[in-house]
């Protein structure tokens, strides 16, 4: 696989026809690849336009062309971290979920720790 080969070598790499679900379009990206996550279905990699760690999907790229120039940004190489949504970032924002019976019933299957409920065995 390419993106692991210029992983491997600090290559920089060119991401033809990638599709970004958030522009709605289909665009070329220049980046530093340094990781992948999720069984090699996510590549974390350093966006020298936007001068920004971004995740791709794998899936939504056409063709990976490795250039022959090296690393440059190798210091700003960041994994960042998800939510439970799938959205990462560095800010992290405290919700609040307001579920039916049904829905919570179905949903966990483990029970959250509280005054109320802290004494009673399960049955």
């Amino acid at each position: 696989m390419k993106l692991m080969q210029a992983s491997k070598e600090y290559k920089v790499v060119i991401l033809h026809g990638y599709e970004s679900n958030k522009r709605n379009s289909i665009c070329e990206r220049i980046v530093e690849p340094f990781d992948f996550c999720w069984y090699f279905n996510y590549l974390w990699a350093y966006d020298l336009e936007k001068k920004q760690n971004i995740l791709f999907r794998v899936t939504q790229i056409s063709e990976v062309e490795i250039l022959d120039a090296d690393w440059t940004e190798n210091k700003r190489h960041r994994r960042q971290s998800f939510d439970v949504f799938g959205y990462n970032g560095h800010q992290t924002r405290h919700v609040r979920l307001r579920m039916s019976m049904r829905a919570k019933n179905g949903s966990c299957s483990w029970p959250r720790p509280s005054a109320r409920n802290a004494s009673r065995r399960p049955p």
